[in-house]
C-alpha cells in the first residue's frame, strides 16, 4: 500500500465535513483524529465518521501518528493553534484567511519556517475544472496580454448567518466582529477569487483602492465592497462583492486580453479569441467542456499530501496566501484612508 499522509482535523464546525471528505477522497491521505473545544461537537463528529475524537488540543498535537493538521476554527484562533502545531512539528493547513491581520499571518509563516514544517491554505477554487482549464488556455496565449480582470461575487447571507453560521448549531458572533473575523465578504469569500485570478494569470497587484460599507446587516464587517487594482503588467482589476444580494446572486470572473477573453461563470467556462487556435473557433464564443464530479477540496488535499510525501510543490504556498491577504487588508486600509494603498504592505 502506498504511504498516506496522516491528518488531524482541528474544528468540527460548518466546514469540517467538507474537510473530512477532502481527506478521505484524496487517495493519499488518512484522517486519524478530530478535535473540537466543544466536547459535544467532537463526540458527535467522531462517532458519525467512526474516527477518534478529543476536546483537548494538546492530545491531538502530541500524537506521533499525525503528520499534519487541518485548522478549521474561527479565524481569531488560527494563530495560536497554528503556532502550537508548528512547534509540535506538524505540517499545517489553515482554512482561509491565514489570520485576522497581516502581522499574525507573518508570525504563523515564521513559526512554520522555524520548525521546518510546510504551510498551505486551501484556496480550492484553483482546483475547480473551470479554473484548471482556464489556466491551460491562458498559458497557450489564447487571449494575448491581460489588460483587465473582473470579479463579481454577489451572494446573500441572512442576519442569522452572522450569529450562528449556516448550520445555526451554536450561537456565536465572531463572524460579525472585525477583530475576530478579520472582515466580511471580502476576506471570507472574494479572497478565493483574488487567488484564482492570480493563479491563472500570475499577475501581482501593486496598488489597491476600495470603497466598502455595511448596508443591510447589523454587523461590524462589510457586506458590500468594490475595489480596483493595478497589476504589475499595467492591467487594471475590478472586484465587487456583496453578502446582501437578495434573490439570485452572481459569481463570475473575467480575464480580458488584447486578443480575447476568458469567462468563468457558475462553474462554467467559455472563451472568445481572435487567434487561430487548434480546437477553438476564432472570433466567436467557445463553450469549453469540463469534467464532472471533481472534488476540488480532495484535489487540493491530494496535492498537499503529495508535497509532503514526495517533496513536490505545495498547492498554495504561504507567500501566495499572504499575497492575497495583503490585497484584502490593503483594500480595508484604502477604504479607511480614502486613498490608494501600495502593495505589498509594509
Amino acid at each position: 500500500m502506498d504511504k498516506k499522509l496522516r491528518y488531524g482535523l482541528i474544528g468540527c464546525g460548518d466546514i469540517a465535513k467538507s474537510e473530512r471528505t477532502g481527506i478521505v477522497e484524496s487517495g493519499n491521505s488518512e484522517l486519524i483524529m478530530v478535535m473540537d473545544a466543544n466536547p459535544e461537537f467532537a463526540e458527535k463528529f467522531g462517532k458519525e465518521f467512526n474516527v477518534p475524537y478529543t476536546s483537548d488540543l494538546k492530545v491531538i498535537l502530541k500524537r506521533k501518528d499525525i503528520d499534519a493538521v487541518v485548522i478549521a476554527v474561527p479565524h481569531f484562533l488560527h494563530k495560536p493553534i497554528a503556532i502550537a502545531a508548528a512547534k509540535k512539528k506538524k505540517h499545517v493547513v489553515i482554512e482561509k484567511p491565514i489570520a485576522t491581520n497581516i502581522k499574525d499571518a507573518r508570525k504563523i509563516i515564521k513559526a512554520c519556517q522555524k520548525n521546518g514544517v510546510k504551510l498551505s491554505v486551501p484556496f480550492v477554487y484553483r482546483y475547480k475544472p473551470a479554473t484548471v482549464k482556464a489556466k491551460e488556455l491562458f498559458q497557450k496565449g489564447v487571449i494575448g496580454k491581460v489588460i483587465n480582470i473582473s470579479s463579481i461575487f454577489m451572494g446573500y447571507k441572512p442576519e442569522s448567518y452572522w450569529t450562528g453560521g449556516w448550520s445555526q448549531r451554536v450561537s456565536t458572533d465572531w463572524r460579525a466582529i472585525k477583530e475576530k473575523s478579520g472582515g466580511g465578504i471580502l476576506v471570507m469569500n472574494s479572497i478565493h477569487n483574488i487567488d484564482l485570478l492570480f493563479n491563472i494569470t500570475g499577475l501581482k497587484a501593486e496598488r489597491v483602492y476600495s470603497e466598502y460599507g455595511t448596508f443591510a446587516t447589523k454587523v461590524e464587517v462589510e457586506d458590500m465592497v468594490a475595489i480596483t487594482l493595478r497589476y504589475d503588467n499595467g492591467a487594471v482589476g475590478c472586484i465587487e462583492a456583496s453578502s446582501t444580494a437578495f434573490g439570485k446572486g452572481e459569481l463570475v470572473d473575467h480575464i480580458y486580453g488584447t486578443e480575447g477573453q476568458i469567462e468563468m461563470k457558475d462553474d462554467k467556462l467559455r472563451v472568445f479569441t481572435t487567434k487561430a487556435v487548434e480546437g477553438l473557433k476564432a472570433n466567436e464564443w467557445n463553450e469549453i467542456p469540463l469534467p464532472e464530479g471533481v472534488n476540488a477540496r480532495a484535489a487540493f488535499t491530494r496535492s498537499f499530501s503529495d508535497a509532503i510525501l514526495n517533496n513536490k510543490p505545495l498547492p498554495v504556498t504561504a507567500e501566495e496566501a499572504l499575497q492575497s491577504l495583503e490585497i484584502v487588508f490593503g483594500a480595508y486600509l484604502s477604504g479607511t484612508k480614502k486613498k490608494p494603498v501600495k502593495l505589498p504592505l509594509k
